[in-house]
């Protein structure tokens, strides 16, 4: 199971004999540990529900592995799962606009307009355009992001300053 951190998780387990028969009634136990470390997280109690149900809420506050054991009452067999937990998909959003951004800056899917030189033909000023797709930067549509750029060269032509700052 995958689940985002900070989500509500329902821990269950549904008892039934060896009759097909829903049993309540009994004491259903559940430890969690971080399986990186094998460490303990919490234990406690699930609740029964009734009609053979028992629950309990956790909200895993941490990204990672996860193992639960149920612990159930004699005569039935326990059981283990995993859960992986990981960041919400809004950070997730965020990463992956950050990668397109450095893919962009590294030779993938920009423009670099209006360029502006100085007297020896070198770059002083522009920007870089950056797009999502290669279709959308020969059409130039659906910027993604744009830098303003500057350099500046010393007496003898040789670049000492470059700068590149993000405008969207």
């Amino acid at each position: 199971m995958r689940i985002d951190k900070n989500s509500t998780y329902f821990m269950e387990v549904l008892l039934v004999d060896s009759t097909n028969n829903r049993v309540e009634g009994k004491n259903v136990y559940y430890k969690i540990y971080k399986s990186e470390t094998n460490s303990l997280v919490e234990e406690g109690q699930l609740e029964d529900m009734g009609n053979g149900l028992y629950r309990k809420e956790y909200v895993f506050s941490q990204v990672g592995q996860f193992r639960i054991e149920y612990l159930l009452p004699e005569g039935w067999t326990d059981k283990v799962e995993t859960v992986i937990v990981t960041e919400s998909q809004t950070v997730l959003s965020d990463m992956r606009d950050m990668i397109k951004r450095i893919l962009g800056l590294s030779q993938e899917n920009y423009i670099l307009v209006p360029l502006e030189y100085n007297r020896f033909l070198q770059l002083t000023k522009g920007r870089i355009k950056i797009y999502d797709t290669a279709s959308d930067c020969i059409s130039e549509i659906n910027e993604k992001n744009s830098y303003y750029i500057e350099a500046e060269y010393d007496n003898e032509g040789k670049l000492i300053k470059y700068k590149v700052v993000r405008e969207l």
